[in-house]
């Protein structure tokens, strides 16, 4: 049995997701906890998308992004039977907001040094 299904990331994405099982529990269950989101949890912006990101340790990360703050809810996976779900806290989705990756220092590297004062006394005239 295969059983399609419909979600929409905010205003504008629409996903169909399409699951496999021997009955309609198993593929409700394999769909997991995945879900409509109609707007980011931290800005309320409605123009949400998915991403995918793979580490070099070979881990996968399913995403759901903000395009306007850059705030991303994750797909989790159980250990057990892979099934997919939305990161929660306290019943809620666990929006994190971006963070660039520069540090202070990165920035300091790249800032314009400060203009050294010549004293008039090195000048040859």
């Amino acid at each position: 049995m295969k059983l399609l299904t419909t979600i929409n990331l905010g205003d504008f994405n629409e996903y169909k997701i399409e699951t496999e099982g021997d009955n309609l529990f198993e593929c409700v269950h394999q769909a997991g906890g995945i879900h409509s989101i109609s707007k980011c949890g931290l800005c309320g912006e409605k123009y949400l998308s998915l991403r995918a990101m793979k580490t070099d340790g070979d881990f996968e990360y399913l995403k759901v992004a903000c395009n306007k703050c850059g705030a991303t809810v994750t797909f989790g996976k159980t250990k057990k039977d892979g099934i997919m779900y939305y990161r929660r806290k306290d019943g809620k989705l666990e929006w994190e907001k971006f963070e660039s990756k520069e540090t202070a220092k990165d920035k300091a590297d790249k800032a314009v040094p400060p203009i050294e004062e010549s004293n008039n006394d090195d000048l040859p005239f």
